[in-house]
């Protein structure tokens, strides 16, 4: 949806984390096979607004947290999309509402794709333990 003016961006913004707030109660709420014939759509949807909409990512990585779960180990496959999200969001120490939801993301995904998590760790521990030596953050 292109923005006219700035009224326009911050309505759109402001109706995107709405909707994100909205699938993560739909996702609580639904049973994985509910979940599983929409996933692509919804996680597409959320990386999009993700990349373009730098207001809503709490909301974003709530909803994403409600997907992980319900989907479970079946969540790895969304993780490469994901992964330079969340070392921003764990990296954003502006917004430490932010980082604080990257963290229990990172918690959430930990215990449920397990062992498939592996391959992200290093990246996700190192930005960990750069948050916890940034002096400015809450």
């Amino acid at each position: 949806m292109p923005c006219l003016s700035n009224d326009e961006k911050v309505q759109k913004e402001g109706i995107q984390g709405t909707l994100c707030g909205l699938f993560q109660v739909i996702v609580l709420k639904a049973t994985k096979d509910d979940i599983l014939p929409h996933h692509d759509a919804i996680q597409t949807n959320l990386f999009h607004v993700l990349k373009t909409n730098a207001t809503c990512h709490e909301e974003a990585f709530k909803a994403i947290s409600a997907i992980v779960l319900s989907l479970k180990n079946d969540f790895v496959i969304f993780m490469p999309g994901l992964h330079p999200f969340l070392i921003a969001g764990l990296r954003n120490s502006e917004a430490y509402q932010v980082c604080d939801v990257s963290v229990g993301l990172v918690c959430g995904i930990s215990r449920d794709i397990v062992s498939n998590i592996q391959p992200f760790c290093d990246k996700i521990m190192r930005t960990l333990v750069d948050a916890l030596q940034n002096v400015t953050l809450h």
